[in-house]
Order: C-alpha cells, then structure tokens, then sequence
C-alpha cells in the first residue's frame, strides 16, 4: 500500500477549517466535495513542511470532534508524511490521548514505525505521555524506555 503523497500542496479552506477545530466548516467542505484525504500543506509547528492530510492536521491539534468526523468519512488512518508519521503516531507524540482512542477504534495500525523505526507507542512514552501509551493495546517494552530509539513493542499474547 501506498503511504506518501505528491510534494507540492498549499494550504486552503479545508487547511483552515481542521487546523481551527471548525466542525462545522469540515462538514460543509466534505459534504460539498472536498476530498477527505487531499493532501494538505502544514506550514508550521511539529509537522512544518511537511505534506498531510486533514486527519493528520486535526490529530496533531488534538481535536477530537473533527477526528470523529473525519473518520465517519472514511479517512485513511494508515496515510502518511514523508517521514512514515501515521495520524497515530503524531496524536501519540503530542499526548493527545482522545485522538488516540479514536485512531485505534478505526483500526488504525499500532505497529506502524516511522522513518527512524519508532512506533506510536515509543513516541508516547519518550513524550511522557503515559496516558496515551495505557490507551494502546497490550504491549510490553524489550528495553527501557530510556533507550527509545531502540526499543520495540511486542504485542502481548500475539505475534507480529
């Protein structure tokens, strides 16, 4: 599957509208045509530069209502950035722990690493944001967790 997108995006009104938690404005654009998974420019912040989606933009601002949207739209929740970062891994690395929840309700895949082989789960924990780590499912650690980089989840009573 196809994870990345095309380099050359600028922002616009659906940009604006998830950016800003406008519920409303996201269901408007949607129900007029807007593609749910266009790619969108982010010009600032943790993911400056970068090229994402409206799920990205609302995962990383942590609001939950335009997630909740975006999902029953049928978002893409396993697209990523340039760099592998999923919409779980960037609401994992900010602590936005509802978000987490959503994403994972979605089927979102919690062993998805990014460029540098860092799951969601690490990125959480290297954050400290404990609780988005217990609101993933059943992992245990190889390592401590000082040792970030290096460590790799292992789903409890399953396999990889």
């Amino acid at each position: 599957m196809e994870r990345h997108f095309m380099k050359h995006v600028t922002r616009d009104l659906l940009f604006q509208a998830t950016l800003n938690g406008r519920v409303d404005d996201v269901v408007l654009l949607l129900e007029n045509g807007d593609d749910v998974d266009r790619p969108l420019y982010y010009g600032s912040g943790a993911i400056e530069g970068k090229v994402v989606t409206a799920l990205m933009v609302a995962a990383q601002e942590g609001h939950a209502d335009v997630v909740s949207v975006l999902l029953n739209r049928k978002a893409n929740v396993h697209l990523a950035r340039d760099d592998d970062a999923t919409p779980l891994f960037i609401a994992s690395m900010q602590g936005r722990t509802e978000v987490v929840k959503l994403l994972i309700a979605a089927n979102a895949e919690v062993h998805l690493e990014d460029d540098a082989g860092i799951s969601p789960l690490i990125i959480a924990c290297h954050h400290h944001h404990a609780e988005v780590a217990h609101a993933t499912p059943c992992f245990a650690l190889t390592t401590p967790l000082h040792g970030c980089a290096a460590t790799r989840p292992l789903l409890v009573g399953g396999s990889r």
